[in-house]
């Protein structure tokens, strides 16, 4: 028990120290070129690396995914089978968000129609707030994790109760995203 106790105590550590490190791309480093949808498909890859288990096998983005977004008109269609840094803006958003939120949500935060200044000052803002908001979230996992780990005896503790507690978490995150997303019912009747 004590050597899982370790494992699990290093794979915090590890993950902290990744996510302490880890930033999506400011608006001024996507690059200012035209690409092409393998060379969109590559670089969203690597810019969401931390959502990859298996790139190989898995892929972030494909582009099936990014034609079914122009499609839906979740996002703005190529312009001569080229994309710009409003496209990858775009699809850094839509990848990441879609972890949690319905595509209908998304185009609620992150809707169609922008001009290209509006989309980079969205783009900006949703860069920062993940910064801000990964760095409370490894504060909050450390402590979660660290009253667990260290308010127990190694042979009192058992893994499942931090992923049951992480889980928990998750889904109470996504139900208040869901409820700040959605009106009061005096005010739908309103609008």
């Amino acid at each position: 028990m004590e050597k899982e106790h370790k494992l699990l105590s290093a794979c915090l550590d590890s993950w902290q120290k990744n996510m302490a490190a880890y930033q999506l791309p400011t608006w001024e480093e996507l690059p200012d070129l035209e690409l092409y949808m393998d060379q969109v498909v590559a670089l969203v890859g690597r810019y969401l690396a931390l959502l990859a288990k298996d790139q190989a096998e898995e892929p972030v983005l494909t582009p099936s995914a990014v034609n079914n977004y122009v499609r839906m008109k979740i996002m703005p269609a190529p312009v001569k089978k080229r994309y710009s840094r409003i496209h990858l803006a775009y699809l850094i958003a839509i990848c990441f968000l879609k972890q949690s939120m319905p595509m209908v949500s998304i185009q609620k935060v992150f809707p169609m129609g922008l001009e290209d200044g509006q989309v980079q000052s969205l783009y900006t803002s949703f860069a920062q707030i993940f910064g801000q908001t990964t760095s409370q979230f490894s504060q909050i996992a450390l402590t979660l994790s660290g009253n667990i780990l260290q308010t127990r005896p190694a042979s009192a503790f058992t893994e499942n109760e931090l992923i049951l507690s992480c889980a928990v978490s998750a889904t109470l995150y996504k139900l208040l995203t869901e409820q700040l997303l959605t009106p009061p019912p005096e005010q739908a009747d309103k609008g």
